[in-house]
């Protein structure tokens, strides 16, 4: 299988009034129980839930045009959107999707912190796994109560060196 991975890291994507506005309405929907939660501190935005909020509307638009300058793709179609506070005093790293996992479906993903990190505040973590581990095929076959038996995990031992955060 050939696959293609792109990254990137972009500073100051977003105007400061911009990233104000955006904690702002962040702290207001960890209050709300409008929508999803997923974990403490996780809350899923659906595609239906995004258009109620104009705001998130214009960062997905800015985002969507940086993954178009990148990847050269036009057909970029958002299905939801996570907000995640990942204070690791207040996060359990054992959860998703603090600690380290593959998901079922493959997608593109943009992650945007608006917050300064450091290790112990929220970066991701990226590693390659043993070559004769074929996490492809592993996705595939997972059942439909994956997450809760923790089948999309990855421990230490399956990586060829130890996972580095970005």
């Amino acid at each position: 299988m050939n696959s293609i991975f792109y990254y990137t890291k972009e500073n100051q994507v977003f105007k400061e009034d911009l990233i104000s506005k955006a904690l702002k309405r962040f702290d207001e929907i960890y209050l709300e129980s409008n929508y999803l939660s997923l974990a403490p501190g996780v809350k899923v935005l659906k595609v239906n839930d995004l258009m109620n909020e104009p705001l998130f509307i214009s960062i997905l638009n800015t985002i969507k045009d940086r993954f178009k300058l990148i990847t050269e793709k036009s057909d970029l179609n958002f299905l939801q959107m996570w907000l995640v506070n990942s204070n690791s005093n207040l996060t359990k790293k054992d959860i998703l999707p603090y600690k380290t996992h593959f998901d079922r479906s493959r997608r593109l993903k943009a992650m945007v912190y608006l917050h300064d990190i450091d290790l112990e505040h929220g970066p991701i973590h990226l590693g390659q796994v043993k070559k004769n581990i074929n996490i492809d095929q592993k996705r595939k076959e997972l059942p439909d109560d994956y997450q809760k038996k923790g089948l999309n995990s990855i421990n230490n031992s399956l990586y060829e060196a130890k996972p580095s955060y970005v």
